[in-house]
């Protein structure tokens, strides 16, 4: 594992590919994917601040229950979707802090790499496929044995 020192600059060769880098985790793939996370990040944060304006005003309720349930289903596909921006923004922020202490792009179960390709579809990947795949079958049984 790399030692856990900051990721100082900007990621900036446009002709870098991460899948071409002999090195894994060297400091230019970290940069590329401190730049992506970051870039991933500033989307969602333009996205989130539109996104209240097109929520139904909930503040006053309405006298009618069927109405206060209409508006409470007329909003959940927003704020549903904003639950999913903050825990999104969380991760990535995990992943920037992972990357600046030196354990970004290993396995937080088994310590081994992630993979470059896994990493570059899904930048805020904690877990090897293997562990990732033990993990959800192991939820799955879970919520399996839950209903039986």
């Amino acid at each position: 594992m790399k030692s856990p020192e900051k990721v100082k600059t900007a990621f900036i060769d446009t002709s870098y590919s991460p899948m071409a880098d002999p090195v894994y985790m060297s400091e230019q793939m970290l940069g590329y994917f401190q730049d992506k996370l970051i870039n991933w990040k500033k989307t969602l944060i333009h996205l989130t601040k539109d996104t209240p304006e097109t929520l139904v005003d909930m503040s006053i309720r309405e006298s009618d229950p069927v109405d206060n349930g209409i508006n409470k289903e007329i909003n959940y596909p927003q704020v549903a979707c904003i639950e999913h921006q903050k825990m999104l923004l969380d991760q990535i922020d995990m992943a920037i802090e992972r990357i600046n202490n030196g354990t970004y792009g290993f396995c937080e179960q088994t310590g081994e790499p992630i993979g470059v390709a896994r990493l570059e579809s899904y930048p805020i990947a904690r877990l090897c496929v293997e562990a990732q795949e033990q993990y959800e079958k192991s939820s799955l049984s879970k919520q399996f044995s839950r209903h039986i």
